[in-house]
């Protein structure tokens, strides 16, 4: 997973979605905009990021292990039952 760049401030966070709440655009394919980074973080459950463009990596996040999403890179999630998250995004 890469790293967050270190001078990073965050300016928008998601409400915390569940596997009832999550809204349709995060289960398929979309990306973020030119220099804004997102981190998935959990408080419950597993969730897969699907990253196409690097031949359907998967990369598996846990309370343990939050998710970067690089700008402009197209991924989508992939949930793996009950779960609790929200997403903050960085520039």
């Amino acid at each position: 997973m890469v790293p967050l760049p270190e001078n990073l401030k965050a300016y928008k966070s998601t409400p915390e979605f569940t596997e009832e709440t999550i809204p349709s655009g995060l289960l398929a394919n979309h990306s973020t905009k030119a220099g804004t980074w997102g981190l998935v973080q959990l408080t419950e459950g597993t969730v897969d990021l699907v990253v196409p463009e690097q031949g359907d990596r998967v990369i598996t996040l846990t309370p343990e292990r939050p998710g970067v999403i690089i700008p402009e890179t197209v991924h989508y999630l992939k949930l793996k039952g009950p779960v609790r998250f929200s997403v903050t995004f960085l520039r």
